[in-house]
């Protein structure tokens, strides 16, 4: 259809196939990272690796020439997407480098791709847990996926919106309703319906 029109228009057209260079090629095509990162958790990046033979390769994700991931993949001609689980340290603005290596790669500069991100700092848990003992598993799990946890017993939940307010979530595990005292309750259902 835009050929005809452009004829119509009396603008020549020339054409010329263009046959794809097959180099037996490796590179990285993108990096694509969860929408919120937090230090100290676990980030599934995922590396999409472009390839135009099978081959072994390494692919790495770095942040200022330290490794923080790595993963040996086999890659079929095409694309293959290529998860790396990584850490970042320190909140704030971080560059990624996602670095695929492989014997024999004729072209070297396509190799490396880079991302900036932004790593909110880890979010604030308040954990009130009925169950003292079982704590530390639900604990663990929370601070190893990126958040900052504070674990308390039923009487340190706070008794002011003033006092919820350093915190991002509220988890109450294991506590029965008569457990809670009316006024706390209105504090926190405050709390939730202001602070989203």
């Amino acid at each position: 259809a835009a050929v005809t029109q452009l004829a119509s228009a009396g603008i020549p057209v020339h054409v010329f196939p263009l046959a794809p260079r097959e180099l037996g090629d490796t590179w990285v095509d993108a990096l694509h990272l969860p929408a919120r990162l937090a230090p100290g958790g676990l980030i599934a990046a995922v590396v999409d690796v472009g390839s135009q033979r099978e081959t072994g390769a390494m692919v790495e994700i770095r942040a200022g020439g330290k490794v923080l991931g790595s993963k040996a993949v086999t890659l079929t001609p095409g694309t293959t997407s290529v998860t790396v689980d990584i850490s970042v340290d320190d909140a704030g603005a971080v560059t990624l480098e996602a670095r695929v290596t492989s014997a024999n790669d004729p072209l070297e500069p396509n190799n490396v791709l880079t991302r900036s991100a932004w790593v909110a700092p880890r979010p604030r848990v308040l954990y009130v847990e009925g169950a003292p003992a079982s704590a530390r598993y639900l604990s663990a799990a929370l601070d190893q996926s990126g958040f900052e946890v504070e674990t308390r017993g039923v009487a340190g939940l706070p008794s002011t919106a003033e006092d919820l307010a350093q915190f991002d979530v509220v988890v109450l595990s294991d506590l029965a309703r008569s457990a809670l005292p009316d006024p706390k309750i209105a504090v926190l259902a405050t709390w939730v319906e202001q602070s989203g």
